[in-house]
């Protein structure tokens, strides 16, 4: 579960992120949670402003 007023991202979001220049935000690794809807675990991250 994502804590309130937190938003999680998978892998190749965080990915995307990281690529793009000046984009205002980071990616902080969490671990392995569960993804919603019975999809099982998946590398998670907490997406942060930077700005």
């Amino acid at each position: 579960m994502t804590p309130p007023g937190s938003v999680y991202v998978t892998e190749p979001f965080a990915a995307a992120i990281a690529l793009e220049r000046d984009s205002g935000f980071a990616c902080d690794y969490v671990g392995h949670m569960p993804a919603a809807k019975g999809y099982g675990n998946l590398r998670m991250y907490l997406l942060r402003a930077t700005r």
